[in-house]
């Protein structure tokens, strides 16, 4: 029996690169957007006009919870969520547990927004939870980019298991490098050779590389468990062991077993609790729950995002909802603390940079830098090499769209962010601005036809708009720089830096090389 035919292997071996390539596009693209992704809070201040926001927990409001309790019906007042909303605001959502057949166990209830400073009520409503989308435009943008990020905006579960496969294909691309790697120790301190040729991109490639090594294996295990562990992991022990009811599997594996006590009792003090919990953590909590109020059995728990005393993970503190003393710091996972749950614990901080403050976040987006351009770098060594077959020819021009394109398209969400803030609806201004931006890069693909010129096209558009940015901020209600100083806002001038910092160094690292180029075509005699 004869093998395949020629043609056919070399058709095989190009759907093989093609795939290759566009797995890489897709992972490109969810490492950039999480190196921006580390700056979320940061963007999010920078977009906001207003003054500085109130945390609305730094606020007495035991009496209003009070208030609002006696205002519930009965069924309503025995659990109690209170959050600090996306948009700032103060939200408090009474509610009980609903068995539905064939959905499982729902929360049910009433859910109030407040304001976070005077506790005036800015909305209503009753229904299942969550039953009110926060209008939080100064939000929307970091949101779009997170979401980008963690879903490639593709809706549900199906856009976390896209994303988890991709960081399991960014860890085997990891490993394999280091078995590869011959001179790791040695390429840490290679200088990239000038010209743009193929060696000044393995150059850089192989520096960017062994730089990013450590931290490519740590982002790509934890956000591949971040995507799989509530997509994927919880509803199969739901189906396995909870008729796949996943809101009583949920409760299962993170709510401790407690001694049950019916009996009538006062609610404690929420003031004084948070006081310990700050005290105990450094920062306020993010989350409030209260379990089985009016109990003697009745429990508190502070969920604060991360700790700001020594602690690097996140961190739940139970506390007796009678007495509102301490009982411990209670697991994220599991019912009493082990090497598991302070896993889990460390995966959100670990994966987002954000267990230290700036300090923490400049590094990571200095190593997620170092990646994106492993990634860049790696593609376009393998395309160089393949220049010559037209079919490559193409696909080393969609690489380049993609490349600067995807940045591109996220300064276009941001115009349409600022832009549409004087309309109201930024949802749909970021989205708006994305997509045309995107599609504007697609139709330039189109029609080019060699990709470096169209790289440098696209870097030139890339700086020149985001050195615009920062002005048309300002020009849409944004907050100046006498007022962010005033104010000790000092994200707005950390990111109107960045705005203005990376087209410096794009557009001096692009002439700088043309230079190079030149001079390497017409050598001195």
């Amino acid at each position: 029996m004869s093998g395949p035919s020629n043609q056919a292997i070399k058709r095989m071996i190009s759907l093989h690169g093609w795939s290759g390539t566009l797995v890489s596009i897709f992972l490109y693209a969810v490492i950039l957007t999480g190196t921006v992704s580390v700056l979320s809070d940061e963007i999010a201040r920078w977009a906001d006009p207003r003054p500085a926001a109130v945390n609305p927990f730094s606020r007495p409001i035991d009496d209003t919870m009070l208030r609002l309790r006696n205002q519930v019906p009965g069924d309503f007042r025995g659990h109690i969520e209170i959050d600090h909303a996306r948009d700032g605001s103060l939200r408090m959502f009474f509610y009980e547990a609903r068995r539905i057949p064939k959905r499982g166990t729902v929360e049910y209830g009433r859910d109030y927004l407040l304001d976070p400073e005077t506790h005036l009520l800015i909305s209503a409503k009753q229904g299942e939870a969550p039953n009110q989308v926060v209008n939080a435009p100064y939000r929307e943008l970091p949101h779009f980019i997170v979401d980008l990020h963690a879903r490639l905006l593709i809706p549900g579960r199906l856009g976390l298991y896209a994303t988890g496969l991709l960081g399991v294909m960014l860890l085997v691309a990891a490993i394999t490098g280091i078995l590869i790697h011959r001179h790791i120790l040695k390429d840490l301190f290679v200088a990239e050779r000038p010209g743009g040729r193929v060696v000044s991109l393995r150059d850089r490639h192989g520096l960017a590389s062994v730089w990013g090594l450590p931290f490519s294996i740590l982002l790509a295990f934890t956000g591949t468990f971040l995507s799989f562990a509530v997509s994927l992991g919880l509803p199969i022990v739901a189906v396995a062991a909870f008729g796949g009811d996943i809101e009583r599997a949920f409760n299962a594996v993170t709510q401790p077993p407690k001694t049950v006590d019916a009996r009538p009792a006062e609610l404690a003090n929420i003031d004084q609790v948070l006081s310990q919990s700050f005290a105990i953590v450094g920062s306020y909590p993010r989350t409030i729950e209260i379990e089985d109020a009016g109990r003697a059995d009745a429990r508190i728990t502070t969920l604060h995002r991360n700790g700001g005393i020594n602690q690097v993970r996140a961190a739940m503190l139970e506390f007796d909802g009678v007495s509102g003393a301490l009982i411990g710091e209670r697991p994220l996972v599991g019912h009493k603390a082990s090497v598991g749950s302070s896993t889990v614990a460390l995966m959100t901080p670990l994966h987002y940079g954000d267990f230290a403050g700036l300090a923490s976040k400049a590094v990571w987006v200095a190593l997620g830098s170092a990646l994106t351009v492993s990634m860049v770098s790696g593609m376009q060594l393998w395309l160089r090499r393949r220049e010559d077959d037209p079919l490559w020819r193409g696909c080393q021009i969609a690489f380049s769209a993609v490349a600067w394109g995807v940045p591109l398209s996220m300064v276009g969400a941001a115009y349409g962010a600022f832009l549409y803030t004087l309309d109201g609806d930024t949802h749909y201004g970021t989205h708006v601005g994305f997509f045309l931006s995107s599609l504007a890069v697609v139709f330039w693909a189109l029609f080019a036809k060699d990709a470096k010129v169209l790289s440098v096209q696209l870097l030139k558009v890339l700086s020149w708009t985001m050195l615009a940015l920062p002005v048309i901020r300002l020009q849409t209600g944004g907050i100046s720089w006498g007022e962010a100083i005033l104010d000790n806002i000092w994200e707005v001038l950390l990111m109107d830096l960045v705005c203005v910092t990376i087209p410096a160094i794009l557009l001096t690292r692009t002439r700088l090389q043309q230079r190079a180029e030149i001079a390497a075509q017409n050598p001195a005699e």
